[in-house]
C-alpha cells in the first residue's frame, strides 16, 4: 500500500506494477488530496512496486531462458521432439498449408 498525491496517481499506475505478481495497480481515493495505490490481485498485501519496463524485460528474459532450456532438454533426450520423423508435407499440413 502506498499513499501518494492524488494528481500523480494515474501516472504512477501507468508506469509501475506490483512487485510480486507484476500485475496492474489500482487507485483508491482516500480524500481530496491523497490516493492509495494497491495491487489488483493482492490488494495492500504486497511488498512494493517495480517499473513496467523492468517487469517486461524480466518476462522476455524468462521466455528466452525457457526456450533455451527446452532446446537443451530436447538435444540431450529428456524432452521428446514431437516433430521428429515427420515429413515436410506432414508438418505443413499440421500448420494448415
Amino acid at each position: 500500500m502506498e499513499i501518494i498525491d492524488r494528481s500523480t496517481a494515474p501516472r504512477f499506475i501507468r508506469d509501475y506494477v506490483c512487485s510480486i505478481c507484476w500485475g496492474h495497480l489500482l487507485i483508491k481515493d482516500m480524500d481530496a488530496e491523497n490516493a492509495m495505490i494497491e495491487c489488483a490481485v493482492y490488494g495492500s498485501d504486497h511488498s512494493g512496486f517495480v517499473t513496467k519496463y523492468w517487469a517486461e524485460k524480466q518476462r522476455q528474459q524468462d521466455l528466452n531462458n525457457s526456450l533455451d532450456a527446452k532446446g537443451m532438454l530436447r538435444k540431450i533426450g529428456i524432452i521428446e521432439n514431437e516433430n521428429a520423423g515427420k515429413s515436410e508435407e506432414q508438418l505443413l499440413r499440421e500448420l494448415g498449408f
